[in-house]
């Protein structure tokens, strides 16, 4: 596997770290919040920070943002499951429909 070009930035792994945590609050079964539905309030904390803040609040979550993605990268993608799992449902529904019929 090729190594990536770059390590993610610190507001990107600020973002990614943030959203991560807030999901992790909401409660069971609630839908997960996207980075772009809280995207002033992160922008406006990153940047009453100083440089050193933000160092030290990312030092950490860079090498597991790193991770993550190296993770997705060597993931096996469940693509022949999926296509079956649609032939078995539209084979049923055609099934049903040509009962139906007689």
């Amino acid at each position: 596997m090729a190594a990536s070009s770059r390590t993610p930035s610190r507001w990107n792994t600020c973002v990614w770290r943030e959203v991560k945590q807030m999901n992790q609050e909401r409660p069971p079964g609630s839908l997960f919040l996207k980075a772009s539905h809280c995207m002033k309030e992160l922008a406006a904390h990153w940047n009453s920070m100083s440089k050193d803040e933000q160092e030290k609040e990312t030092v950490d979550a860079i090498k597991d943002l790193e991770d993550h993605h190296e993770s997705k990268q060597l993931a096996l993608h469940n693509v022949p499951l999926n296509a079956l799992q649609d032939i078995q449902k539209s084979l049923e529904l055609l099934d049903r429909e040509v009962q139906l019929l007689f």
